[in-house]
């Protein structure tokens, strides 16, 4: 074979390889970079986490469901612990905010009862700092106790109350004692070479009264705290959206950083 017959076998070679389409298994090593790579943490903080709501509920009553079932299923609580729970949230309202949830509703003045957000919010975090969330994101559980206004004339925070003192809560005006279950629901499937992270539980309480605004929308800051990422503060708004069958459609946004400030 001269040279010239076989400089034109390898032009062929060479062209027809570059012809064969890139297999699936090719680019998938790239894919997975590209779906599995993790958010990353803004400077200064350990951990921050962006959650929205945009779902629609048929009955506006349903916003708060029984959440019995989540606290012993998913959260794994003994009765011990539900009724320690109840009695950490009662002292919470009681010293921070000076009022007595046990108290106010045997007077008919507020309510004092357990909560869980109705699912059919589609309350979701879309991103976690140092991990991989996809855009369908991570289920979010919100659930935990209410001291909620009921009184036509409201309630007036003890002058005595540090901070709060004096603070007038009107009807519908509340406070929240909480914990915040995300579950990594689809890491598996995206990453099946990334580890997959545990379920992650956020305690939050009531950084102050929440009292909704024109048009029932609401803002709210309730500080956090994590067993490793330690103190954090969730600042956020909820707006209502009433829809013409009589339901609910809600435009919810809540930013979590820890700590609560980034160092100067």
């Amino acid at each position: 074979m001269n040279v010239t017959h076989l400089s034109a076998l390898v032009a062929v070679a060479l062209v027809a390889t570059l012809a064969v389409p890139e297999s699936a298994d090719a680019r998938r090593p790239f894919q997975l970079k590209e779906k599995c790579s993790a958010a990353p943490t803004p400077d200064g903080l350990i951990k921050q986490i962006t959650m929205i709501a945009d779902g629609t509920i048929a009955d506006p009553n349903t916003i708060l469901q029984d959440p019995m079932p989540i606290w012993t299923d998913d959260f794994g609580w003994t009765p011990e612990y539900i009724a320690e729970y109840r009695e950490d949230a009662s002292d919470f309202f009681q010293t921070k905010f000076g009022l007595d949830g046990d108290a106010l509703m045997a007077d008919g003045r507020a309510i004092f009862i357990p909560f869980y957000f109705n699912p059919d919010i589609a309350y979701r975090a879309i991103t976690v700092s140092g991990d991989s969330v996809g855009s369908e994101g991570w289920q979010l559980i919100d659930t935990g106790w209410t001291l909620t206004i009921t009184d036509p004339n409201g309630v007036t925070i003890p002058p005595d109350v540090p901070v709060f003192g004096g603070v007038h809560m009107p009807p519908g005006a509340f406070l929240l004692f909480g914990d915040y279950l995300l579950r990594p629901t689809d890491i598996q499937d995206r990453c099946p070479r990334r580890y997959r992270p545990e379920p992650i539980t956020i305690h939050y309480e009531s950084g102050c009264p929440i009292i909704p605004g024109m048009m029932g929308i609401v803002t709210f800051v309730c500080d956090l705290s994590h067993p490793e990422w330690g103190p954090g503060i969730a600042a956020g708004v909820s707006i209502p959206h009433p829809t013409e069958d009589g339901g609910l459609r809600f435009d919810n946004r809540n930013v979590i950083t820890f700590p609560p400030q980034a160092p100067q």
